[in-house]
């Protein structure tokens, strides 16, 4: 009985962490659209509108994804509903999803 209870634990456990530590992927933007965020093989490219986007060194540590920008740090909260937040004047970064189109 003990060991099953251990085991429905465990499951529980992992099950609740995780996406704690796993890179994000996909694109992050900002209610306005001038700041997003894309995350594509392990790379983050930070794009400030009217300008390009940048390569940024990031890492991540339990739920905080930090961006080194211009020798700054940008720390973001991933939340569960994944999305990125960010103190102001950022704000909230949220998941562009991918509208689906025949042959995808």
């Amino acid at each position: 009985m003990a060991a099953r209870f251990r085991g429905t634990l465990l499951a529980a456990m992992l099950a609740a962490f995780h996406g704690c530590g796993q890179k994000p992927e996909g694109t992050y933007q900002s209610a306005t659209g001038v700041l997003s965020v894309e995350f594509k093989s392990g790379r983050a490219y930070l794009t400030m509108q009217p300008a390009g986007p940048v390569e940024v060194p990031f890492e991540i540590e339990g739920d905080r994804v930090t961006l080194r920008v211009g020798g700054e740090k940008l720390v973001f909260t991933r939340h569960r509903d994944d999305s990125l937040e960010a103190p102001a004047p950022v704000g909230t970064l949220f998941r562009k999803r991918v509208p689906y189109t025949e042959g995808n």
